[in-house]
């Protein structure tokens, strides 16, 4: 590949935007972070099945979510490491 610079899905935005709503978000911004998780569920599952409720965002839940989405793209580790789950 003649590509020498990393690439950002949105995905991966609405993720991390995800995990700073959870850990220390408003309340608005929490809802704002559901519709984005919704939003990659709903790609995922093709339909509104998978969705969840603001009330199911936490700090573990977009650490899960991001392993199911970002699969085979190299960020697991440093996710443990940054939620002190690394060594656990």
């Amino acid at each position: 590949m003649d590509i020498d610079f990393p690439i950002f899905r949105l995905a991966e935005q609405y993720l991390i935007y995800a995990e700073a709503a959870a850990r220390a978000g408003s309340a608005a911004e929490k809802t704002t972070a559901t519709g984005y998780i919704n939003l990659i569920r709903q790609r995922a599952y093709g339909n509104t099945s998978g969705n969840i409720s603001a009330a199911a965002l936490t700090p573990d839940f977009v650490l899960d979510e991001r392993a199911r989405e970002l699969y085979w793209e190299g960020l697991r580790r440093t996710d443990l490491i940054r939620y002190g789950k690394f060594t656990d």
